[in-house]
């Protein structure tokens, strides 16, 4: 889809260089994964996306390849004729001049830095801590399944005279709660018993 995005938009700039009728749009791309921070910055989590923009960067218009036409002669009369003012630019908290702004720009700048360190390091070592990070993680959440193994093996490892001598004590235990239930059960009353006797 990359490619096939990357061809189109090729084609309608040549187009647009060969008519001259385009010199008001500048074209541009942008790396996906080396401008992390302004991609972030503009919340596009799904490349290839075509974007209008205005203003200096502050009305944003976007584009994925299943909502337009991916032919070169009709992208370049998108352009020129200016049909992306049919579309309403991006608004909300999370968009430029938004409430929340700031903090996408910040979490952006974060996110850039990271980058530039993480990319720094051998792809060995990325491994290394990402398995270690992984571990740890299976490690925290599974905590209290090897208590339960152990226990399983624990009762596996015992011979089959202490497992017949441990059933005998449960039964036995058993056994007893159950003679004592019974002789706690209330018995009938004098009075009950003296009605049954006038009856007989």
């Amino acid at each position: 889809m990359s490619k096939l995005v990357d061809g189109a938009f090729d084609k309608a700039y040549q187009l647009a260089l060969d008519a001259g009728d385009a010199e008001h749009v500048k074209w541009a791309r942008v790396d996906y994964l080396a401008e992390t921070e302004i991609t972030t910055e503009w919340m596009v989590w799904k490349p290839p996306t075509l974007i209008i923009i205005r203003n200096n960067g502050n009305t944003l218009r976007f584009y994925q390849p299943s909502q337009i036409v991916l032919d070169p002669a009709k992208l370049h009369k998108f352009v020129v004729i200016d049909g992306w003012e049919e579309t309403e630019p991006w608004s909300g908290p999370w968009a430029p001049g938004g409430s929340r702004q700031p903090y996408l720009h910040t979490y952006a700048v974060f996110s850039r830095r990271a980058y530039n360190l993480i990319s720094t390091l051998p792809r060995w070592a990325i491994l290394l801590v990402t398995g270690a990070i992984g571990s740890l993680i299976l490690n925290v959440f599974h905590k209290d399944d090897g208590k339960k193994k152990a226990a399983a093996w624990k009762q596996q490892q015992k011979t089959p005279a202490e497992q017949a001598k441990q059933n005998i004590t449960e039964r036995a235990n058993a056994s007893a709660n159950q003679t004592k239930t019974t002789a706690a059960a209330p018995s009938p009353s004098s009075a009950t018993k003296r009605q049954e006797k006038k009856k007989a």
